[in-house]
């Protein structure tokens, strides 16, 4: 929820709109993807939310990297926030598979 709060204030000195609606997107599929992958019956199901939230976060590093240039600015909080956010949603995905609860 902060990376969203972050990317929100980012989005707002952005005039290139189809980036800033990337950036707001991507940004959003992370809280949206755990949340709604946490409603799952199966923790396959959560498993496969996380790993799209993964993908998300990856893809917002790179979004949030790109709408620095466009600012002319270092956007490096937002950015390190969006690697720990990687980092924890990694963390999970393994100690899931670890448990054994998805076989791959």
């Amino acid at each position: 929820m902060d990376l969203c709060k972050l990317v929100f204030s980012l989005v707002r000195g952005i005039d290139d709109k189809a980036l800033a609606d990337q950036l707001s997107r991507s940004a959003i599929s992370i809280p949206s993807n755990i949340a709604e992958g946490a409603g799952k019956a199966s923790q396959k199901a959560f498993y496969n939310h996380l790993n799209i939230a993964y993908a998300s976060a990856c893809e917002l590093q790179t979004q949030i990297i790109l709408g620095g240039f466009l600012l002319d600015r270092q956007v490096d909080s937002e950015e390190e926030l969006a690697v720990r956010v990687q980092k924890m949603l990694f963390s999970l995905m393994s100690r899931i598979k670890q448990k054994h609860l998805v076989q791959y």
